[in-house]
């Protein structure tokens, strides 16, 4: 097959979890034998090669008319004050129009070059916001699949915020327009079809990762038998005791990933190990973060940011526990990662942590709104050993056995040569006289 996708922030960059696992899927559909195209209307002030080649897959990054170096993409000052000026002045709408309307050329120009055989969309798009209620797609000469990863109105209403209706309606459009629809978690596809109102079939085709060899001293990784990549007596072996008093966050630094909670849960632990250490990786301003901790909790915390896959591996890997305080997920990438190197995991009990976490078993369930019981998951892994050994050893089995980017490909694949063949069929009967090539066309 010859596969295309979509993704506006195919790493390396300031990558979110969409980029992740389109880089992760991508690379083992190559690596399985087919050809795979990547191409993204990226946010200005991202970088990265306009275009480049990823272990065979073939990357394009399209730029939108106002990236002319003004913004630099850092969560500045400055960033927020041409943005809410180009907003304000309706450039941002006109070069948005402008700047889909290209890309949509362009992406036609890739069906029709490469012989493309399906598309693959993401639900979530951020120009949504800044195009108006009567934009129109153009239709697509193959099949093209919606995948569910959150869109913005489905994150606001999760958060009870006022859903904007003109952003509502553009991704409901996104949608409907889909030849099939698939969801990365059970509790997003039936989230979805209520909030959106949709009556058709969607698939449920979890995000998975590509699995890392077990760090036995935060540092070097080791093969193991299961799946390729096996099991040590103690995965969670901790190489130096900072660590082992070491709790670790991953994700940007939002209300919706629940890092605002986190910081008022943070003095409750401390309150018993006032050794503790919190270590916060990911995009986004920390300053209104630091506000929350009371002055003498402040040197336990250390924003980190933006940092590449393999630092973030070794700090996971000799940490005491992850936490994951998510108000929302669709499934999310950033507890696998964590499970995958053996850190125990602390993650959301809402929407859809149940489907990864069995807690007690390999984790832990929280409530994000209860601080109490989110430091008491904490403190339980900071001072329970054999704790960390069981939930380390589940945690990555789980992974090894059901989020294995190796074994979630096949299901991909079936997925997409169903969907590749029966449109092929409707096709024909349309038009008995069109043959298969022009089914491309």
């Amino acid at each position: 097959m010859n596969l295309l996708f979509i993704c506006n922030e195919y790493p390396p960059g300031r990558s979110g979890g969409i980029g992740s696992i389109t880089r992760a899927l991508a690379r083992s559909l190559v690596a399985a034998g087919h050809q795979v195209f990547v191409a993204g209307l990226y946010a200005p002030g991202y970088g990265q090669a306009d275009y480049e080649e990823d272990q065979g897959v073939r990357v394009w990054r399209r730029r939108f008319g106002l990236d002319i170096g003004l913004i630099r993409n850092d969560y500045s000052k400055t960033d927020t004050l041409l943005l809410e000026l180009f907003r304000r002045s309706g450039l941002s709408r006109r070069d948005t129009v402008r700047s889909v309307r290209a890309f949509s050329v362009f992406v036609g120009e890739l069906i029709g070059k490469f012989r493309i055989d399906l598309v693959e969309w993401p639900d979530f798009n951020e120009y949504f916001a800044h195009l108006p209620a009567s934009f129109s797609w153009p239709a697509l000469p193959v099949p093209l699949v919606v995948k569910f990863h959150g869109t913005a109105s489905y994150i606001y209403r999760q958060m009870q915020e006022p859903v904007d209706q003109t952003t509502f309606l553009l991704e409901k459009k996104h949608m409907e327009r889909a030849d099939a629809l698939v969801s990365v978690s059970r509790n997003t596809a039936e989230n979805y079809a209520s909030f959106y109102g949709l009556t058709r079939r969607i698939g449920v085709l979890y995000n998975s990762i590509e699995v890392p060899g077990v760090r036995t001293n935060g540092l070097s990784p080791t093969d193991d038998k299961a799946g390729g990549s096996a099991q040590t007596s103690d995965p969670a072996g901790i190489p130096s005791p900072e660590a082992a008093r070491t709790i670790v966050y991953t994700g940007a630094l939002s209300r919706v990933k629940g890092i605002h909670s986190l910081m008022e849960a943070w003095p409750l632990v401390l309150r018993k190990r006032p050794d503790a250490i919190l270590r916060v990786f990911g995009k986004g301003r920390p300053s209104s973060l630091l506000a929350r901790l009371p002055e003498q909790a402040r040197n336990s915390v250390r924003f980190e940011g933006f940092v590449t896959k393999d630092r973030l591996y070794e700090a996971l890997s000799g940490a005491a526990a992850a936490i994951f305080p998510s108000y929302t997920e669709c499934f999310a990438l950033a507890p696998l990662e964590a499970m995958a190197v053996g850190c125990p995991v602390i993650f959301t009990e809402r929407v859809s942590g149940p489907e990864l976490i069995e807690t007690g078993v390999n984790g832990l369930l929280i409530n994000p709104d209860d601080y109490g019981q989110m430091a008491e998951a904490m403190l339980s892994l900071l001072e329970d050993v054999e704790k960390r050994k069981t939930f380390s050893r589940n945690g990555r089995q789980t992974i090894l056995e059901r989020f294995d980017i190796r074994k979630s490909v096949k299901d991909h694949i079936r997925f997409y040569e169903e969907l590749i063949i029966n449109y092929q069929a409707r096709m024909q009967r349309s038009d008995p006289n069109r043959t298969p090539a022009q089914n491309k066309t």
